[in-house]
């Protein structure tokens, strides 16, 4: 729902009038806008419900009052989610989603935030020709690659190594990883 190629509108355009299918859709696209709500929006129960404040008396003088305070607008409330809902799908040839949620930081700034996150799950959706997926070895729709990362960080980690640092951990995966690529390379050339 969050890939604007695709988006509410062409997941539900795919569904025909299957209504189990369009139920389901609709129970997941329930289902990430309260999880919009608890963890990305912010202030969605505070501002979506302005409340008056009265104008407040200085304790130094009985007659000073806050004038200001009737001036002071309470933030309204944007429902991103439903925003980002209402715009046309984006060509599927054309837009990387990762960059277009990147270049709509400003417009949807906490959605934005929430699209990153799970955009960036690898096998998800992912931009073949990213570094980061040509280094991994990943592809759409797949996790034989992410699984065979947790397995060769179980080998690069083992009780013996268990207090190395955190960098460390990360350059001797890229290293091994590089290694198995240009062993790949190798044998393609050698015609093993």
């Amino acid at each position: 729902m969050l890939d604007p190629r695709i988006s509410y509108e062409g997941l539900l355009s795919d569904c025909d009038n299957d209504r189990s299918a369009i139920s389901l859709l609709n129970l997941f696209k329930d289902r990430l806008h309260a999880h919009y709500l608890a963890n990305y929006a912010k202030g969605s129960s505070a501002a979506s419900t302005p409340t008056q404040t009265a104008p407040s008396i200085s304790s130094g003088s009985p007659q000073k009052v806050d004038f200001t305070a009737r001036y002071k607008k309470a933030r309204m409330f944007v429902d991103e989610l439903e925003e980002y809902f209402k715009l046309p799908p984006e060509s599927f040839d054309r837009c990387d989603p990762i960059q277009w949620w990147a270049s709509r930081h400003a417009q949807f700034p906490n959605l934005s935030r929430l699209a990153r996150d799970i955009l960036s799950i690898p096998g998800v959706c992912f931009s073949t020709n990213s570094f980061v997926g040509l280094l991994l070895n990943v592809y759409p729709g797949s996790a034989v690659a992410v699984e065979r990362i947790f397995s060769g960080g179980r080998d690069t980690i083992s009780l013996h190594r268990a207090s190395l640092k955190p960098e460390t951990i990360r350059t001797l995966m890229l290293v091994k990883q590089r290694l198995r690529l240009a062993r790949e390379a190798i044998q393609d050339i050698l015609g093993d």
